[in-house]
């Protein structure tokens, strides 16, 4: 977003006394290797996996952030985590954390990379990113500024490398990473000089992530809980006919309000706009939900999701006003369908008074998970959506998620290794979105070129 615009919200929020939430998340993933040299591909929870850590051990580790966690469950390949502030995913190798607001990430970092030490794990990649802040003054240390969230970074990884991709007076994006990924061998050494065996590395990962700023406010509404002379500031942006201006055409929302989770009481929200290069919470305790699990989601009125999208999404709704259960505005909104039948909802949650929070688990073997985190309210409206689900191509499943949150403008992140589905199947190209202009792509290639990273904004035709 240009400068301007974002000092004329900042003076719309400083005239109208509008809460703000940072929605965007700042995210850690953090993967570890056997300190012997075997595989990890052998670990298995119990023994010597991240998975042997429960629940008790990831609830300390989520308050040092300032979180809870909501609702936990284990899957067959990893645990899932809802918490107040995003989710958390824990595989036996890997640990994945997102949390939003003026969350203090980075502070369970070394005591997550500790708890892989002590039983036997040692970190072979990390990566820190985030898109950058609406409201930078918000955050508190180590999140003040990138350069301050490096500097505490390079504390624990003196080696990594810190990136930044996109205009840096627009929507941007972050990036720190420290690689540890043994590639030119096959052989290695212990500390006695002694031969180690080690697996041929094979990059196979690939991941996507969706940020989404000014949503539709009829798709807006689908998350909200309190009456609207409670929280006005839902209904202040411009009408949605914007976008049926723009030419947009999705089957997934319909008109319909609603209720959500994760805007106000969850801990910080934003569109995700202004540059933060100068220096510059509370849980839900209603509507956490386990979700059927049937492929494609639980559909409207007993459907499939399959069979609701095709009755025309929430659009069956039409007249109702608020959501008033986690699986009414998952159905409306679409949401349960976006992976069709390759994957479902296991858990969502509706804050109070707004905001909306869900896992799903998606893949042949249930081995990916996606998750998205939404912030309802107009002046800061954001939804993000991501997954590490392995297919050929992920521009089938950008579409479906802007067809569901019509926002005025979005970015898109793709990761992708080389011997991931996306890397054996084409170049890295970005993605055509039906009513929407791309405003702009960085790419990057990493370690030694086997894997890659595309940024790409995104704004609404016909929308200033």
């Amino acid at each position: 977003m240009p400068s301007s615009t974002v000092a004329d919200m900042a003076q719309k929020i400083k005239d109208e006394e509008l809460f703000c939430f940072e929605g965007s998340e700042k995210k850690m993933e953090i993967d570890f290797v056997p300190i012997d040299g075997s595989d990890a591909a052998c670990l298995s929870r119990g023994a010597g996996s991240m998975r042997s850590y429960r629940r008790q051990f990831w609830s300390e580790c989520i308050a040092l952030l300032n979180g809870s966690i909501l609702l936990h469950e284990d899957q067959e390949g990893f645990d899932t985590y809802l918490i107040s502030e995003s989710s958390l995913f824990v595989y036996d190798d890997r640990v994945v954390i997102l949390t939003c607001g003026t969350t203090l990430l980075l502070k369970t970092l070394p005591v997550i990379v500790q708890a892989g030490a002590d039983i036997g794990l040692e970190v072979s990649w990390f990566q820190y990113s985030r898109k950058n802040f609406l409201f930078p003054e918000q955050q508190s240390f180590p999140h003040t500024c990138f350069n301050t969230e490096v500097s505490f970074l390079n504390k624990v990884f003196p080696t990594g490398r810190p990136f930044v991709m996109g205009p840096i007076n627009s929507d941007h994006w972050y990036l720190f990473v420290a690689d540890f990924v043994r590639r030119a061998r096959d052989v290695d050494w212990d500390a006695n000089g002694k031969d180690i065996d080690r697996p041929k590395i094979q990059d196979k990962d690939q991941m996507l992530n969706v940020y989404m700023y000014d949503i539709d406010p009829e798709v807006a509404q689908l998350f909200m809980k309190a009456d609207p002379l409670i929280v006005p500031s839902i209904f202040a942006s411009e009408s949605s006919s914007e976008n049926e201006s723009a030419g947009l055409d999705s089957p997934y929302v319909g008109s319909s309000t609603d209720d959500g989770g994760g805007g106000s009481s969850r801990n910080g929200g934003s569109s995700g706009e202004g540059s933060e290069e100068e220096e510059g919470d509370g849980d839900g305790n209603k509507d956490m939900v386990e979700f059927p699990k049937v492929q494609g989601g639980a559909g409207a009125g007993g459907k499939t999701m399959k069979a609701y999208v095709a009755d025309g999404g929430a659009k069956v709704f039409a007249g109702d006003s608020f959501s008033s259960t986690p699986e009414e505005a998952t159905a409306r909104s679409g949401i349960g369908a976006l992976m069709l039948d390759d994957g479902y909802v296991t858990h969502a949650h509706l804050f109070e008074p707004c905001g909306y929070s869900m896992n799903g688990t998606a893949g042949k073997k249930n081995e990916a998970y996606w998750t998205i985190h939404i912030t309802p309210e107009a002046h800061c409206s954001y939804a993000s959506f991501e997954t590490n689900y392995s297919c050929p191509s992920y521009h089938d499943l950008i579409r479906r998620v802007a067809g569901v949150f019509r926002p005025k403008r979005l970015t898109t992140v793709e990761h992708v290794d080389q011997d991931s589905c996306i890397g054996l199947s084409a170049p890295v190209a970005p993605a055509e979105i039906g009513g929407y202009s791309m405003d702009g792509r960085s790419f990057n290639e990493f370690g030694c070129k086997d894997y890659c990273i595309q940024m790409c904004n995104y704004s609404m035709e016909g929308v200033e």
